[in-house]
């Protein structure tokens, strides 16, 4: 059964009698299925899958069918603990924080990857601002690849040995 919103929509739709309550486990998907089947007038709830998964302990063979065998069961005794489902404008406030939190934890790595890349060819990066860093890289990395009097004869060395250039670490 496809787990799209408007499919089971349908799907409830299809039996010929309203459904008075739906269940749905809380899950990644289960606040998009809540948020569509609530605004289209289903009696929905979301449950509080710890509580869940201390029901499901007692299973001995855990499967799809099981899960909603029990759930079911749950349902009939009033064993279950209903969760409060956020509103879209604070999921996607909180989407938005999310991507902005990766977005700086992977801009730090690929500054302090830099740093360490400079660093073992001796340049060091120190302090800069957010504004100041891509110059200040680009100052090391032009000064890096100028060739030098020094550069220039340890390249030539390097490239122009024989045997010993695997040897010196040029290799």
């Amino acid at each position: 059964m496809a787990n799209e919103p408007e499919a089971l929509i349908d799907r409830f739709r299809s039996f010929g009698f309203d459904l008075a309550r739906i269940r749905l486990e809380a899950g990644p998907l289960s606040q998009w299925l809540y948020a569509a089947m609530k605004q289209a007038g289903l009696g929905v709830e979301l449950l509080e899958t710890r509580h869940m998964r201390d029901a499901y302990k007692a299973m001995p063979v855990k499967s799809d069918h099981n899960d909603a065998r029990n759930i079911a069961q749950l349902m009939r005794l009033g064993c279950f603990r209903p969760v409060h489902c956020k509103s879209m404008s604070a999921q996607e406030t909180r989407a938005m924080l999310t991507a902005r939190k990766l977005i700086q934890s992977k801009l730090q790595d690929v500054e302090n990857s830099l740093r360490g890349i400079l660093r073992g060819f001796g340049l060091k990066v120190g302090k800069t601002t957010k504004r100041g860093f891509a110059a200040r890289i680009n100052e090391l990395v032009i000064r890096l690849w100028t060739p030098s009097p020094q550069r220039r004869l340890r390249f030539t060395q390097c490239c122009f040995a024989s045997s010993t250039a695997s040897a010196s670490g040029c290799g």
